[in-house]
């Protein structure tokens, strides 16, 4: 056993038990705003370069009814019609959110996605975020790799 195999081993249950009470913000986000986040989650994976999390994620999305073409196309979303104004403003601040120490969110993406958002759905947005993110370390940390996963049922 590797030594990053014993670390994971020894830490593991207190890894995780940090991480789901972070995943219960995901789950007690407002359903309209988790079921939009949700499907933009492959380009938070991506951004972060987890592939364990992009391949569970992806096949979430294709589980709840997201296209094959909007899920390729997540890394090139500007370039692409596929996605309304909304979902920009989710994905520009996934986007910002995940590089914070670049730019923090400039406060035109603050105020577009405000648009579109009330305050206590910006929050919700910005937890799910960072939640995604820590997960995505975890398993970047933990050297997890992409396995059989199945989608689970939604709702």
């Amino acid at each position: 056993m590797s030594e990053i195999d014993t670390l994971y081993q020894t830490y593991q249950p207190f890894l995780f038990s940090i991480a789901y009470r972070m995943l219960g913000s995901v789950t007690d986000a407002e359903d309209a705003v988790q079921d939009l986040f949700l499907n933009f989650t492959p380009d938070l994976n991506q951004i972060n370069g987890c592939g364990f999390c992009l391949d569970m994620h992806t096949k979430d999305a294709r589980a709840i009814g997201e296209t094959e073409q909007r899920i390729y196309c997540l890394s090139a979303w500007r370039e692409t019609p596929f996605y309304s104004e909304k979902e920009r403003a989710v994905l520009e601040l996934t986007e910002a959110v995940t590089a914070i120490s670049e730019d923090a969110v400039p406060d035109g993406v603050y105020e577009n996605v405000r648009t579109y958002f009330d305050e206590t759905q910006y929050i919700d947005l910005v937890t799910m975020i960072i939640t995604i993110n820590g997960w995505n370390r975890l398993a970047l940390s933990a050297q997890l790799l992409p396995e059989d996963y199945e989608a689970q049922a939604v709702k």
